[in-house]
């Protein structure tokens, strides 16, 4: 049973506001003098945005504050609230109420240092806070995943991960609560089982009334991973390991109908941390595979979205979100580029196109999340000062239509978008070409306009050999059906 206690907390608001357009793609950054950290994001009622994060502050002890904003659909903020004092506070996760209110949870430092509380805030649509409310959580420690989802009498479900041991950031369980629409706690269930402990996502069947979880047996580099099954009482009715499919980070779990499922995440063909590629499985109620799709090849370094990676409104127009180029087992203070990759898919799971946003930063996506309109919003961080800091992340949130384009009318913020990209650049040895457009022709020029390398593109990545060409610039085109798709420039150095 978890134990209810009240707090009054300090807090400051920040109102900011802006004139609203119809225009429904955009590319937004919100910063400030904290590093930002993505937790959440989801779509209002009325069209907005509200986005969860935590400002962080570096120290002797790290000092971390709650920032949430709300966003038009044009990216401008409307209204930001900021939650800090002498303790940390860290909301993870927000949804809507049937009343218009928003209702947040995360944790919140106790008067004993390390201790935390499981926390819960209700505010208005301007970001007041409405109320509060604290629960005991086992052994204290940090909140760090909730999942929730509206079940059919309305009443919210939430999955929620913490940390067991202060000692050993690998040592998690999960506690399953229900919470009605006035954020009052119907029931709730404790799982330390040991060998399912972390909860990457949750979906849920209204025709049966069952919960189907991705969970991971360890927080670790090498864990499984196992999708459990729970009736409306959270018993345990059925358990899947996943270990086959070799997806163990990143998980995500999302309906197409009540008898099928997507089951996406990170695909590590090998135990090569090096070697990470992305993976989405179909799956029918009975475990039994239905299809699968890989995209990258072994050697790539990707990872997807870390809290949410592949979310739809329409089965046939299925967006999966992931980092391209990202730094594994290392922090995200570099002066490497990364980009944002997406690639659209239908149900059967064969890509209707990929792109890639960015190349001038470190990105790292955290979020996808399909809108009403038919697009989606993708949430990443931003890292642009090198390893000599200052380490400040800031967020980065990235609305495209559905055909993955930006078509809002110029700003100062502008992004790259490529149908295909040159990596490593600049290079020595080898260059390689990533893009899910091929059949295609690629072709190098030196700057004089000779012709010095071409290739036919039949995968998605094509590794090329360059150890005879002269050191210096160079520029590359991809022709399909006669036509430029794509070009750029490459260095050897």
């Amino acid at each position: 049973m978890l134990m209810k206690r009240f707090f009054a907390i300090s807090l400051g608001i920040l109102l900011f506001y802006a004139s609203v357009s119809s225009q429904e793609t955009f590319s937004t950054i919100i910063n400030n003098d904290k590093d930002l950290y993505c937790t959440d994001i989801f779509e209002t009622s009325s069209g907005n945005y509200i986005v969860t994060s935590i400002g962080i502050v570096y120290g002797s002890k790290a000092s971390i504050a709650t920032h949430l904003y709300r966003v038009n659909n044009v990216g401008i903020v409307l209204d930001s609230l900021i939650i800090s004092e002498d303790r940390n506070c860290l909301l993870k996760k927000t949804m809507e109420l049937e009343n218009g209110d928003f209702i947040s949870w995360g944790s919140y430092e106790t008067e004993a240092s390390n201790v935390y509380d499981f926390w819960q805030v209700i505010f208005d649509n301007e970001l007041n806070i409405v109320s509060q409310s604290f629960y005991e959580i086992p052994n204290g420690h940090q909140v760090l995943k909730i999942n929730s989802i509206i079940r059919e009498n309305n009443n919210i479900a939430l999955s929620v991960t913490f940390r067991s041991d202060a000692n050993n950031s690998s040592m998690t369980d999960f506690f399953m609560a229900e919470i009605n629409q006035n954020g009052e706690r119907v029931s709730d269930s404790i799982f330390n089982q040991g060998n399912r402990n972390f909860v990457y996502d949750m979906d849920y069947v209204f025709t049966n009334n069952t919960y189907y979880l991705a969970t991971l047996n360890e927080f670790t580099a090498k864990a499984e991973s196992e999708i459990l099954v729970m009736d409306s009482n959270f018993n345990v009715i059925d358990e899947y390991p996943t270990y086959q499919t070799k997806i163990r980070l990143g998980q995500t779990i999302n309906f197409i109908n009540d008898s099928m499922f997507l089951f996406a995440g990170n695909y590590r063909p090998s135990k090569k941390v090096d070697n990470q590629l992305l993976g989405i499985y179909k799956y029918d109620t009975s475990f039994v595979e239905l299809d699968h799709l890989y995209i990258g090849t072994p050697d790539t370094l990707m990872y997807s979205g870390v809290f949410n990676n592949l979310d739809f409104t329409n089965s046939s127009n299925i967006f999966f979100g992931s980092t391209k180029n990202f730094l594994y087992n290392a922090n995200q203070w570099t002066s490497q580029k990364s980009w944002i990759q997406i690639d659209n898919v239908d149900s059967d799971l064969n890509i209707s196109w990929e792109k890639y946003y960015g190349g001038d930063a470190y990105y790292f996506l955290y979020y996808t999340l399909a809108t009403a309109d038919g697009g989606a919003l993708f949430m990443a961080s931003k890292y642009e000062h090198g390893e000599s800091g200052p380490y400040e992340r800031d967020i980065f949130l990235l609305k495209v239509n559905q055909d993955g384009l930006i078509t809002s009318v110029p700003n100062d913020l502008q992004i790259s978008i490529k149908d295909a990209i040159v990596l490593p650049n600049p290079g020595r040895d080898y260059l390689e070409l990533h893009t899910a457009a091929f059949p295609a022709n690629f072709i190098l020029l030196d700057m004089n306009g000779k012709i010095v390398l071409q290739q036919s593109i039949t995968q998605n990545k094509s590794q090329m050999n360059t150890q005879s060409l002269a050191t210096g610039a160079y520029v590359w085109r991809l022709i399909k059906r006669g036509a430029l798709l794509e070009s750029g420039k490459w260095i050897k150095e």
